[in-house]
């Protein structure tokens, strides 16, 4: 049994990427087919344990557990509890306490299987393995989207930023492709380091046989690794960026010091850049958006009438009538406007009550653009306007919209206003027949919830059950309510692990999270002399890095990759001792 059990811990390993769309029944719950390996692994590890007198006895006795999994512990304890308190949605914080529980008894599983160099190289080859060829499927992505129709049986959309395409491959979103990978680089590029062996002196050596049998394992780890950095900047995740380049940057740093590595480490390092000049400069939209301060200038337009006076609109229409006018269109920003989906940008208008200065009809009708328009570019369209339904005074407020991004409004620009009279309104007593075409207007609001805004509702949640929280994954429920959202989306987090996890467990659950981490960094500290500890150590340090600005307990391949790592940094450092 132990030995199944370590084999399916090494299948869930390689399958973390691919989990699909479509669940399956069991009992009342519906599970993934990654959590149809999870719990068969943990269903294997358990009865296992039971059979072992030794295995049990160290598994109920919490002192002899190393400090990584009495802090887990104790956060599964806050699931629990957190849960049990809810004020709302309890049952869905019961099943999310559930699944982060089933990833700590992962880390359990995983600090047990793992002691053992061999079995933790066989499991974490998987892992590599897995992750590369899931890289490959985000490449594809990025660079061909139609070249891939087999990724929608992992996710049904395809995302994209500033008018480029965001591989996700088998992930179900880009961020989460970028967080899962970027913590696979470290351990892909020193799973060669695992045939290393330890000198009189504790300095790595390799006599010339060592290194032969190694080379080719070494050589193929780090083209692994460098697909799965390619596939990082295909995400499109600047935070993914930046881990991945910090960790490789450790790697190489780490190699230059050492006599026997010193030529991989300059490699290494001349490898970062040219992939990161090479891939930006690849990515126009990931290269903009790394000029995050300089959002501003990605939308800007100048919209003016074009044609004679039969061209324009009519200053009185009637309810409901359908009317063009011919305009002129120049892209004054830095994107280029793509006229095709799934990123096209196209002209449409906003009707406002010139009256109460309200927004009356939000999203107007579509007209495309013929071709695509670079930075300076300009273009003559014929836009179609159909009037509101209630007679009134107006602005019609003309603005460009990146489909399912943006308004160009609300970055900024002005776009064009022209006041009309809708229905058989007298004039009003020393008033034109229209409003003011300049007439104050609201500026309209991003259809993306920023992330200061979201660790503010977080921070709003905190202060009113400061102890253990609103629940488990309960922030994305409630969010809304905090901002005075109309319509939240209740697929989104606090886009920070830090803040989602005050918000969720309360204070209880940050303390025992802080715990986790130096409990963490106290086992990597003692595990670094082990081969592939530094590795491990490296990408649950790219976890946290990157929990500053998203959140993965959520999402089960992100969640059980984390506890597996943290769980064999616990056998590394059972093995160092």
């Amino acid at each position: 049994m132990r030995r199944l059990s370590a084999t399916l811990l090494a299948a869930t390993a390689g399958i973390l990427p691919f989990e699909l769309v479509a669940t399956m029944p069991l009992g009342p719950l519906r599970i993934s087919s990654v959590e149809l390996f999870l719990y068969a692994t943990l269903a294997t590890w358990g009865v296992s344990c039971l059979g072992d007198p030794a295995a049990r006895r160290e598994l109920l006795d919490p002192r002899r557990w190393p400090g990584v999994l009495r802090a887990a512990a104790a956060l599964g304890l806050v699931l629990l509890l957190s849960a049990a308190r809810a004020p709302e949605f309890r049952g869905a914080a019961f099943k999310s306490a559930l699944r982060g529980l089933s990833g700590i008894l992962l880390g359990f599983a995983a600090a047990d299987l793992l002691r053992a160099p061999r079995q933790r190289a066989r499991v974490l080859t998987a892992l590599v393995l897995g992750a590369a060829i899931a890289a490959v499927g985000v490449i594809v992505e990025a660079w061909a989207p139609s070249g891939a129709p087999w990724l929608r049986a992992f996710h049904d959309q395809t995302f994209q930023a500033l008018g480029q395409v965001r591989g996700s491959g088998p992930f179900q979103f880009p961020n989460i492709a970028a967080m899962a990978l970027e913590a696979a680089i470290p351990v892909a590029l020193l799973l060669g380091s695992a045939g290393a062996i330890r000198n009189e002196r504790g300095e790595d050596s390799l006599d010339l046989r060592r290194r032969l049998r190694w080379a080719m394992p070494s050589s193929l780890n780090a083209a692994a690794a460098a697909v799965m950095f390619l596939a990082v900047i295909a995400t499109g995740s600047r935070a993914g960026l930046v881990g991945a380049s910090a960790a490789t940057l450790v790697v190489a740093v780490m190699w230059a010091r050492d006599p026997l590595r010193r030529r991989a480490g300059w490699m290494a390092g001349g490898g970062l850049l040219v992939l990161l000049v090479a891939g930006v400069a690849n990515d126009p939209a990931l290269a903009a958006r790394l000029h995050f301060w300089r959002d501003g200038r990605w939308y800007r337009s100048e919209i003016v009438p074009a044609g004679g006076a039969a061209d324009r609109l009519p200053p009185r229409l009637a309810p409901g009538a359908r009317a063009t006018e011919l305009l002129s269109v120049a892209n004054r920003g830095t994107l280029a406007w793509r006229h095709a989906p799934p990123s096209s940008v196209r002209l449409s208008y906003h009707w406002v009550d010139a009256r109460t200065g309200r927004i009356a009809i939000r999203d107007g009708l579509r007209t495309t653009l013929p071709a695509d328009v670079p930075p300076g570019g300009a273009v003559t369209l014929r836009a179609a306007v159909g009037a509101p339904p209630e007679p009134g005074r107006y602005l019609l407020w003309w603005d460009m919209v990146h489909e399912e991004v943006t308004w160009f409004s609300a970055h900024g620009d002005q776009g064009r206003r022209e006041p009309i009279l809708v229905g058989d309104l007298p004039a009003s007593p020393g008033a034109g027949l229209a409003p003011a075409a300049n007439a104050a207007v609201p500026r309209l609001e991003d259809s993306a919830v920023p992330r200061r805004r979201l660790w503010r509702a977080a921070l709003g949640m905190f202060r009113q059950r400061p102890l253990l929280g609103v629940g488990p994954d309960n922030f994305r429920h409630l969010y809304g309510r905090i901002l005075g959202l109309a319509a939240p989306d209740d697929r989104l987090h606090a886009n920070n692990l830090y803040f989602e996890t005050l918000a969720d467990l309360g204070l209880c659950g940050a303390l025992a999270l802080v715990a986790l981490v130096v409990a963490l960094a106290a086992a990597a500290r003692r595990a670094w002399t082990v081969p592939l500890g530094r590795g491990i150590a490296l990408g649950l340090g790219t976890f946290l890095l990157h929990g500053t600005l998203d959140y993965f307990f959520a999402f089960t391949p992100t969640l059980a990759m984390f506890w597996l790592l943290a769980g064999a940094l616990a056998g590394c450092e059972q093995d160092a001792a």
